[in-house]
Formats: C-alpha cells, sequence, structure tokens
C-alpha cells in the first residue's frame, strides 16, 4: 500500500469512497488481463498511465489512473462499476 495515495479519487460503484480500510491489493501486474474476457484500454503519458478494463455488455467497468511522483509511480484514482 505504499504506492498509494489514500484517499484516492475515485469510488468503489456505489459511491463509496476507497480508503486504506475498503481497498483490495491488485495480486496480478497491470498488464496480466484476461483479454479473451474482457476489453482493455491504456493511455501512458511521461508522468500518467490509465487503465480502463471492461466486459462488453455486461455492466461492468474499472479504471485505474497512475501518477509519476518523485520517480515512482503512485496510484492515484479507482473506479469500478458493476450494474
Amino acid at each position: 500500500m505504499s504506492r498509494l495515495k489514500f484517499p484516492l479519487q475515485g469510488h468503489d460503484g456505489v459511491g463509496n469512497k476507497w480508503t486504506k480500510t475498503n481497498w483490495t491489493l491488485m495480486k496480478g501486474r497491470i498488464y496480466e488481463v484476461d483479454k479473451s474476457q474482457y476489453k482493455v484500454e491504456y493511455k501512458k503519458t511521461d508522468k500518467s498511465f490509465f487503465q480502463k478494463v471492461w466486459i462488453e455488455n455486461s455492466g461492468f467497468n474499472s479504471e485505474c489512473r497512475f501518477e509519476l511522483i518523485d520517480t515512482k509511480w503512485y496510484l492515484v484514482y479507482a473506479l469500478e462499476i458493476d450494474n
């Protein structure tokens, strides 16, 4: 959790802001997404990285944004929607 900037921007899909107590750590690498099941979009600049993952026509959508702060990448935004 040392590379997360709490409180994170975004929310868990039902309006709850992300905090240290309700955040679940990711176990896989950001690029290791099962692309046979999920659609994935990446946008990278020198100082930010954005990832969107969704399942077509399902109501599921996940977004993460990382920012480069003092030469290290930090998660600063997360959004999860599962309708």
